[in-house]
């Protein structure tokens, strides 16, 4: 599973990371500002192939498909199983050619630990910034305005995140990501090939109780044992 996250570095890093795999500064039209506590129903910094070119923009965070009427109450994923991609009518469409990535460089799982949630900030090796693998969709809302939404994919834990979740998000290989965004066709075995290369080798870091608070969003969310 994955309910909050986090993307701490500033935009000259975001756009250098864009500029680096997507061939050009494609983050230019909004203001990116350190995040620490990124959590469902806010927008992330996402992108999504069009057919022509890749194009970086903010999506909600709340999968929504399939929604009849603007008056209709939505029905929102944060988290779409890997094994449920094909198999679940909600899914297919997006999963065939509304594919993105959201970007991040941490991930927040809690496990039960004495009879107490312990919080984890999830990253990679020095901490550098990784892509989630994820569905895009839109509908209309209530006031008749377009909504575009985003679900992050989830694939079974690696053996050292399984002590604290049995699901971590699908993080896509740097080498892949414009594939994932830009294949024509898609089924069960090329998504497993995109779970095999994806990055395992995370680490754990313990936090305090103040990344609870949805509120908080500052530095001393990733700080180990933090501020309560």
């Amino acid at each position: 599973m994955c309910g909050r996250f986090t993307l701490t570095i500033d935009q000259e890093q975001l756009n250098a990371y864009l500029n680096e795999i997507f061939d050009s500064p494609i983050l230019q039209d909004f203001d990116h500002y350190p995040r620490y506590n990124i959590a469902p129903g806010q927008n992330v910094i996402s992108v999504i192939y069009d057919g022509e070119k890749y194009r970086v923009g903010y999506l909600k965070w709340g999968f929504v498909a399939g929604k009849k009427s603007p008056q209709a109450k939505p029905f929102t994923v944060i988290n779409i199983r890997q094994e449920s991609l094909i198999s679940k009518p909600m899914f297919k469409s997006a999963f065939k050619k509304q594919r993105c990535l959201i970007i991040a460089d941490g991930f927040y799982e809690w496990s039960n630990e004495n009879n107490q949630k312990q919080a984890y900030h999830i990253v990679k090796h020095k901490r550098e910034i990784f892509a989630m693998a994820g569905l895009w969709d839109s509908y209309i809302d209530e006031t008749h305005e377009k909504q575009f939404t985003c679900g992050i994919i989830t694939t079974p834990a690696e053996a050292k995140l399984k002590k604290v979740h049995t699901r971590m998000p699908l993080t896509i290989d740097k080498k892949y990501l414009k594939k994932w965004l830009s294949l024509s066709s898609m089924n069960e075995e090329i998504v497993e090939d995109f779970v095999y290369q994806s990055y395992k080798d995370f680490e754990l870091n313990p936090v305090s109780n103040y990344v609870n608070k949805v509120e908080n969003d500052d530095i001393k969310c990733i700080k180990n044992g933090g501020s309560t």
